[in-house]
Formats: C-alpha cells, sequence, structure tokens
C-alpha cells in the first residue's frame, strides 16, 4: 500500500512539473503585430470597454489546449491555456487598435449572439464584452454553416474583429485558426 502511495505521489509531482514547464515554454513575443492594425485608421470613434475576454475551445488534439484572453482597458490581461496563467501586459497603442476594431465591427449590433452550427468534435470561438452600460458574448461554430447574405455579413465583421484581438495571443499549445478564418474571410460574398 505504500509504494502505491509513494507512485501516486510521484506521478502527482511529475504532473505538477509537466504543466509548470509547459506553462514556461510560452514563446516570447513583446512585439505585438496587429494583422488588421489599419483598423485604427479607418474608424475615428472611440469604444470604451470595461471587460474583453476572447476564449477558444475545440478538440485540437496534444498538444493544443483551450485558451482564454481576458483583457482590461488599461492592458493587464490574463492569458489562460488550460490550467496555465499567464498575467501580460499591453501598451496604450494596443488598446487604441482594439477600440477601434470594436467600434468599426459594431459588437452589440450584431444581430445574433451565436453564428454557425455546433458541431460534435468541432470548435468554438467567443468574444465576451462588457462597457458601462452592457454585456455581450458572440459565439461562432462551424464555419461551413453559417449561411445567407446577412448571417455571412455579421460574421465577417465578428471574425475581423477577432483576427485583430487574436494576434494578441502567441503561445505553443494554443491552435492558430486565423488561416482558416483569413480563408472564409476571403471567399467570394454571396
Amino acid at each position: 500500500m505504500t509504494a502505491y502511495l509513494r507512485v501516486l505521489g510521484l506521478m502527482i509531482v511529475l504532473i505538477s512539473l509537466n504543466v509548470a514547464l509547459a506553462c514556461s515554454k510560452r514563446r516570447p513575443s513583446n512585439d505585438v503585430s496587429m494583422s488588421t492594425a489599419d483598423v485604427t485608421a479607418r474608424t475615428t470613434s472611440t469604444f470604451e470597454f470595461r471587460v474583453l475576454r476572447l476564449s477558444f475551445a475545440g478538440d485540437k488534439g496534444p498538444p493544443f489546449e483551450d485558451w482564454s484572453l481576458t483583457l482590461l482597458p488599461n492592458g493587464q490581461a490574463e492569458l489562460a491555456v488550460g490550467q496555465c496563467v499567464e498575467h501580460l501586459q499591453f501598451d496604450a497603442s494596443v488598446i487604441s487598435t482594439l477600440r477601434a476594431a470594436l467600434s468599426q465591427a459594431d459588437f452589440f449590433g450584431l444581430s445574433r449572439n451565436e453564428y454557425g452550427l455546433a458541431v460534435p468534435d468541432g470548435s468554438m470561438l467567443a468574444i465576451h464584452l462588457e462597457t458601462q452600460e452592457r454585456i455581450k458574448t458572440v459565439r461562432v461554430h462551424h464555419l461551413s454553416h453559417i449561411r445567407g447574405h446577412s448571417e455571412r455579413k455579421e460574421a465577417r465583421r465578428l471574425l475581423e474583429l477577432w483576427l485583430v484581438a487574436r494576434d494578441l495571443v502567441e503561445h505553443p499549445r494554443v491552435f492558430d485558426e486565423r488561416d482558416v478564418l483569413r480563408e472564409f474571410l476571403s471567399a467570394p460574398r454571396q
């Protein structure tokens, strides 16, 4: 019985070390290059937010894990990847670009809270936004199930916003879905 407990204790220690090592293997990236940085130049209105949260969930297989990024207007952020949590700080120009993208997307003007169809083993991305007056969460599921002109048009606005904010997340265990989203955005408009 004591040998079993020792092995179990050793396994717990190894699992803890594995999580700690995985958390420390984040690729350092102080340089945030926004894929749609010209958003700031195209819009002049400011959009104030209290909390902006992006999250991605889906079975992409090892080593990828579900993740979320919670960002405050002062640039403080928390990136949670699996069980790892990192505290980040973004400068004012990043926050300004995000505010411009939020304004351009007209996030609260989106008529739906869900786009696409949830499918087994599919992924889901979500944007949660809190302002002084409103709170809204919008989810995007399987892209091929987004049909109709108005639904595709709104999904485009949301995905363009996602790509601006998604560029803030660089981690070896975060699946990079940006090429799939750019392909959807570049498809001929219906």
